[in-house]
């Protein structure tokens, strides 16, 4: 599922995925794994802090 999304902004975007899918999938993955261990963790409010981490991260991902 994660690829799809890449390959559909990448579509979006004019451009094509700039990484493989192994590696969308390890980017965003790791993302959402220090989101949710600093959450379960503390407590944290994570949901605004991982968007604003996935914006940055996604045109990485496409040239």
């Amino acid at each position: 599922m994660i690829w799809r999304v890449i390959d559909r902004y990448a579509t979006l975007a004019g451009g094509r995925p700039s990484v493989s899918p192994a590696a969308a999938y390890g980017m965003l993955d790791g993302l959402f794994q220090r989101a949710l261990l600093a959450y379960t963790a503390h407590g944290e409010r994570v949901l605004d802090g991982l968007a604003d981490e996935v914006r940055t991260v996604l045109p990485l991902m496409v040239h």
